[in-house]
């Protein structure tokens, strides 16, 4: 309800907002004012749509639809909806080495979810880096791995990775969290996986799925 609430309000300001960048003669807009205005209407509105799709997997998680859905594609489509929109990390990831296998899920929530995972990995990598993406079977589950080339996190940080507010270190300017790990393990919760994450000494963290094999 706070997020449908938050929405209008916020709409219209974002519109009376841009409307006076409009207005104004470009040569007296600081480009990096308009593009942190941008960013900040990004981060927002996807606050807002985090909020009312994990309120929505409390309430109604049973109108999803359930599919068969291979590992491999719904990675490989997250990759590229996470690569339109950072361009300062590279993502490494070998469809052609991963299991051809399958899970119960839902395409797009299963996407979200790794898409969310992505872009939290990348806010823990430093600029010109690279965040390698692997997957492995095991048995009767998949595991897929996002390890970053960057810092490692305090203890803190790890223990409340997945809580919603729980990250309070930031490696980049103007980057954040929000509520992409809350949502994406609400989301794997839902298809009985799990999801933790460790730090590597001397290179980053590791963000670890693993899903039931269909």
């Amino acid at each position: 309800m706070l997020a449908h609430e938050l929405r209008s309000p916020l709409t219209s300001i974002f519109c009376i907002t841009s409307t006076l960048f409009r207005e104004i003669p470009p040569e007296r807009v600081e480009g990096v004012l308009l593009d942190d205005y941008r960013n900040a209407c990004i981060r927002i509105r996807k606050l807002i749509g985090d909020a009312v799709t994990l309120a929505t997997l409390d309430t109604a998680a049973d109108t999803f639809e359930i599919e068969s859905v291979r590992i491999d594609y719904s990675m490989t489509t997250a990759l590229t909806m996470v690569q339109r929109e950072i361009k300062d990390v590279r993502f490494v990831f070998s469809r052609d080495g991963a299991p051809k296998v399958s899970v119960s899920a839902s395409f797009g929530l299963l996407n979200r979810a790794f898409s969310d995972l992505l872009s939290t990995a990348a806010c823990c990598t430093c600029s010109g880096g690279h965040v390698e993406v692997s997957m492995r079977q095991e048995s009767s589950q998949v595991t897929v791995t996002i390890a970053t080339q960057g810092a490692m996190l305090p203890a803190d940080d790890l223990d409340t990775f997945f809580a919603i507010g729980g990250q309070r270190t930031l490696f980049k300017s103007g980057a954040d969290f929000g509520l992409g790990p809350a949502l994406a393990n609400r989301i794997l919760q839902l298809f009985h996986g799990t999801a933790d994450v460790h730090n590597v000494p001397d290179k980053g963290i590791v963000i670890a799925v693993r899903l039931p094999l269909l």
